[in-house]
């Protein structure tokens, strides 16, 4: 048992709580050190507000990452879906574990960050294990690695619902490659009552099921690939039906944060994605040419998020083909269809508002990704290097309630 405590501790689990403990505390001595003014990361939600620690200085430890989502998640957990109609945007799981773990530490803030923590860890574990299994074990921990350092990743330290996804989707795509299908409805079932995005294991999970099992067996399989996240989307909605009297509420709340609540058509999304990002790139060069640096002003943030946000659109959609083609289809099929939520529902100013979010946990990208720098090691230290800087970035900007994509 101590050997086996001590190499989860030295591998992917202890790696990733290790590097988001770090810059938690990092962005923590900095806001001791120079604290910010006004935050603005708060929203509705801030009449609702819970998110206190144990006082004094686990205030600012534990909070420092809770911004922005964050407060909803606390106020849901606290209040439940009848404080605000928006809240049923934010699927239950999450609420409900942090409010089990607020009645047993006496914090919801504490329980979110301590279990986004553990869960995310046991998520590092569970990629390392299926990129082991699709390619080496190289190619596992290098995957885990990346991730860590996503700049992003930072939610795995926050009240966010990222962490403990993580953990139930790549559990789910690891039991349905080792056959073990009673235990992906478990996990592909309360996945998608974590994020909608869950969804999106109907794919890679029907792919695992299609070969190897003749007739009933197979139609069995993809059956039970569909039953989970069904049952999900089911029964929250029946909950939201007797709650609000809308049992979509889940969608048409999506128009309250400036999504479009009707999926638009993907060829349609990324046309507005692609108008957007090149027309941020020219309304910076306009401005930069001139009036100088100084000159842009705060208007720009929106194009300078347009064009980072369609950068990383590229750069994943390339890393879903690449996975497609390294790892197979069921992990590049996962890939893919992880990102069709932010892109079929697209925001009007910023049409992939929320990408960096939605990549954090598209574990198939950063295996993929790890593929590739495992065949060309010269890129691996500055690949490393530039992800640790910009997830110092991230943090310094979200712990002062800026957004980041």
């Amino acid at each position: 048992m101590r050997f086996r405590v001590g190499q989860l501790v030295r591998g992917p689990f202890g790696m990733l709580i290790g590097i988001r403990l770090a810059y938690l505390v990092g962005a923590a001595a900095l806001l001791a050190w120079i604290p910010p003014g006004r935050l603005p990361g708060h929203s509705v939600a801030d009449a609702y507000r819970h998110d206190t620690a144990w006082g004094g200085l686990s205030d600012l430890v534990f909070g420092v990452f809770a911004r922005w989502d964050s407060s909803w998640f606390l106020a849901i957990a606290h209040d439940g879906y009848g404080f605000t109609p928006r809240a049923p945007a934010f699927w239950p799981l999450t609420p409900l574990v942090l409010h089990a773990g607020g009645v047993v530490l006496g914090s919801a803030l504490v329980a979110g960050v301590l279990v986004a923590l553990v869960a995310s860890g046991i998520g590092a574990t569970l990629v390392a294990r299926i990129g082991e299994c699709r390619a080496t074990a190289a190619v596992g921990r290098e995957g885990a690695l990346l991730l860590a350092l996503y700049p992003l990743a930072l939610v795995f330290s926050a009240p966010y619902s990222e962490g403990l996804y993580l953990a139930l989707s790549a559990g789910a795509i690891l039991a349905a490659f080792r056959g073990r299908w009673r235990i992906v409805v478990v996990l592909a079932f309360l996945a998608v009552c974590d994020r909608v995005v869950g969804v999106a294991l109907v794919l890679p999970l029907a792919i695992v099921a299609w070969p190897g099992a003749p007739g009933l067996r197979r139609g069995g399989r993809i059956a039970t690939a569909i039953v989970g996240p069904a049952a999900a989307v089911a029964t929250y909605s029946l909950y939201l039906h007797q709650r609000t009297g809308d049992a979509l509420a889940w969608l048409h709340q999506q128009d309250g944060w400036y999504r479009d609540a009707k999926a638009v058509p993907v060829v349609e999304s990324l046309w507005r994605a692609l108008v957007a990002g090149l027309r941020g790139g020219w309304h910076l060069v306009a401005h930069t040419t001139d009036g100088g640096a100084a000159h842009v002003a705060a208007t720009d943030q929106v194009s300078i998020t347009n064009v980072v946000l369609l950068l990383l659109l590229v750069g994943s959609l390339a890393l879903a083909v690449v996975a497609w083609r390294r790892l197979g289809p069921a992990l590049g099929a996962y890939g893919f269809a992880a990102l069709l939520v932010p892109i079929a529902a697209p925001t009007h100013a910023l049409p992939l508002l929320g990408l960096t979010r939605f990549v954090v946990v598209d574990f198939p990208l950063f295996l993929a990704l790890a593929s590739v720098l495992t065949d060309h090691p010269r890129f691996r230290t500055p690949a490393l290097t530039t992800l640790a800087t910009l997830g110092g970035v991230a943090a310094f900007l979200f712990s002062r309630s800026l957004s980041v994509g």
